[in-house]
């Protein structure tokens, strides 16, 4: 299945498996204007890749890795990370609010 390398303009609303796809297989795709709603993601894997100019607003996020994926004009409100690993990320312009990490 081929993955897309950009996404753009898009809303993601609580658990939806059909999502799987994106985040688990699609390591390389950038997100730009992105709305993550109250997602409960078992996978996210990103490689080299961009978040711009999004909100990750409430939910939990597993097994999160994201190698050399540049995060710019990026909101996380009331997120939990477990399990996640940043490896030669950064960080630009990045409001962390009520966010756990826990690993």
């Amino acid at each position: 299945e081929s993955c897309n390398k950009s996404l753009v303009n898009a809303s993601f609303n609580v658990t939806d498996e059909s999502y799987c796809h994106l985040f688990c297989a699609c390591p390389e795709t950038n997100f730009n204007n992105v709305t993550f709603n109250y997602l409960e993601i078992d996978k996210w894997f990103l490689m080299n890749a961009n978040i711009t100019d999004s909100v990750l607003e409430g939910g939990e996020y597993e097994e999160v890795w994201h190698e050399g994926v540049t995060w710019n004009n990026i909101t996380v409100d009331g997120v939990e990370f477990k399990d996640a690993t940043f490896l030669n990320c950064s960080f630009n312009s990045v409001i962390f609010d009520d966010v756990v990490f826990e690993n």
